[in-house]
């Protein structure tokens, strides 16, 4: 990275430490948005996290690409990828046990971070369990234990894929609630 000349006089100071780490930061974010794409607004916190000591706890919820995601709540596995490189460049990830043990503790690691996942998604174990591994990160999956082996989506799911991805709308809509039958 190359620095540039600040003008000088009344209010400007001269080319100083803390100007140049403003600037750099700066510069070092440019690469990392157009690298990672949309999903990686977190580089932001990482970047902060650079000045600071203390740690920071990523949640994530799909790593797919799915037809329709109106929560914005799936990243796809390239920029998956993409996180996972920038958060073993600028940190060191931890389990989320390791982090609560030494968030306290006076020698933890500057940038410490952890990697979670809630839901349980089946893509959490298809594509984010190997891309982990692949990048030696640990993380941890809190997973609905009600959703394990129902063979059903959760109901936002069910409800994106029908009104969102589906070329026709169904002729009727039927919702069971509390062993009541609706229909529409």
């Amino acid at each position: 990275m190359t620095a540039r000349a600040l003008p000088s006089g009344p209010g400007n100071l001269p080319f100083s430490t803390a100007l140049r780490t403003r600037i750099d930061l700066a510069q070092l974010a440019k690469p990392l948005w157009a690298r990672a794409g949309r999903h990686l607004h977190h580089a932001r916190f990482l970047l902060r996290a650079a000045m600071e000591r203390h740690g920071i706890v990523l949640m994530y919820h799909r790593i797919a690409e799915p037809g329709a995601d109106p929560w914005d709540l799936a990243v796809s596995p390239a920029n998956f990828a993409a996180h996972l490189d920038v958060l073993q460049r600028y940190g060191q990830c931890v389990s989320l046990a390791d982090f609560a043990d030494r968030l306290d503790a006076p020698d933890r690691p500057k940038r410490m971070i952890a990697v979670t996942f809630d839901d349980g998604n089946r893509d959490n174990l298809t594509a984010g369990v190997p891309a982990l591994a692949a990048h030696d990160v640990p993380a941890t999956i809190f997973v609905v234990s009600g959703t394990v082996g129902a063979g059903r989506d959760f109901w936002w799911d069910a409800l994106a894929r029908v009104f969102l991805t589906m070329a026709e709308l169904p002729a009727e809509l039927s919702l069971e609630a509390c062993g009541t039958v609706h229909g529409w």
